[in-house]
């Protein structure tokens, strides 16, 4: 164990924490964040980051903040899913966008296709819709078939007056 009143640090770059003889490892990479590896002889085992609240307040959150937003539409989060280290290598990917000048946010929802990411689902908060390519299905059966999508461009979501999120 150790115990210190101050803070730890590891000079230098892309340096790692190794738990268990390297079955987990924790690596700083020089200006991009931390990577959480699991490594081991049983390969079934993923990482799992679990954040746990004992409290009765309202649970774990997951806070993506950015600070640094002044002017345009900026993508202010990511959350992707990958099967490799390069851009092709992404499966599927959530963007939340952010308009600097009146605050409102857009959420868009890309899948691979078998060639590249396509633009899925988009749920826009400047006028209360969700935008969807291709057809609306619920348990496999077509509700909005892509023709009438291309008709009807847009389904208003149906919130209370002032309600939030």
């Amino acid at each position: 164990d150790i115990e210190t009143p101050n803070n730890i640090i590891l000079s230098g770059t892309s340096k790692s924490i190794e738990f268990e003889s390297g079955e987990v490892k924790l690596t700083h990479k020089n200006q991009q964040g931390l990577t959480i590896e699991m490594g081991g002889q049983d390969d079934a085992n993923e990482p799992i980051l679990e954040l746990k609240s004992t409290n009765n307040g309202s649970g774990s959150i997951i806070d993506f903040l950015n600070t640094g937003i002044s002017t345009g539409f900026p993508v202010i989060s990511k959350i992707r899913a990958r099967v490799g280290t390069g851009n092709t290598d992404i499966r599927s990917q959530i963007d939340t966008f952010h308009t600097a000048s009146s605050g409102v946010a857009s959420i868009r929802f890309f899948a691979y296709t078998g060639t590249s990411n396509q633009l899925q689902m988009t749920i826009d908060g400047a006028d209360d819709s969700v935008d969807f390519k291709g057809d609306l299905k619920i348990y496999g059966r077509v509700i909005l078939s892509s023709l009438w999508s291309k008709l009807l461009l847009k389904v208003r979501l149906c919130r209370p007056s002032g309600g939030t999120v």
